[in-house]
């Protein structure tokens, strides 16, 4: 039996990088999104520097049920928006994650952030269109911003203030094929 516990653990290791992958974080519970004109639809297809995110600031509260925490960052699209910079911000949820389906510039960006100690992980995906036999391709990237945080526990009744290092999060994009 306890052979059969180590197996199991080991499968569950094994698996745990396969369910946190870009696949798996193609959060949508409202449809996959709409795809845009691209000629990227190459499985193979590596995109550099397709976002970025700099000036991230986050509030942490005492208690995110009563009311929430919040992230404001700063997001350049070299994608769609030919290097645009937009400003975004979200409540969070549970006082550790945010999801965007759409910005004010692109409609069809998802972005999902999740705030860890010390670092944030942002996920961003667009859907892709034009690609050869009808074949639907998504361009993921996946970046991390590190925090530096004014105390490290969220102080009861003041909440937990941090900011960003100073280095920017740069995502580089992958295609990826149904």
């Amino acid at each position: 039996m306890k052979s059969a516990v180590v197996y199991l653990f080991t499968l569950s290791s094994l698996l745990t990088p396969i369910l946190s992958s870009p696949v798996s974080n193609l959060r949508h519970p409202d449809g996959i999104p709409k795809r845009q004109a691209a000629p990227l639809c190459s499985a193979r297809e590596k995109i550099p520097s397709l976002w970025a995110v700099d000036h991230l600031e986050i509030n942490y509260t005492d208690d995110e049920t009563v009311r929430p925490g919040n992230a404001s960052f700063r997001l350049t699209d070299n994608l769609t928006g030919g290097g645009a910079k937009e400003e975004l911000s979200c409540a969070l949820r549970s006082n550790y994650v945010c999801e965007f389906k759409g910005t004010g510039l692109d409609k069809e960006l998802g972005i999902w952030v999740q705030l860890n100690l010390g670092v944030a992980s942002f996920t961003l995906t667009k859907g892709l269109e034009g690609c050869e036999g009808g074949r639907n391709a998504y361009v993921v990237g996946q970046t991390e911003v590190y925090l530096k945080c004014d105390d490290e526990h969220i102080k009861e009744g003041e909440g937990l203030h941090c900011v960003d290092d100073g280095v920017d999060g740069v995502a580089d994009g992958s295609v990826v094929l149904e």
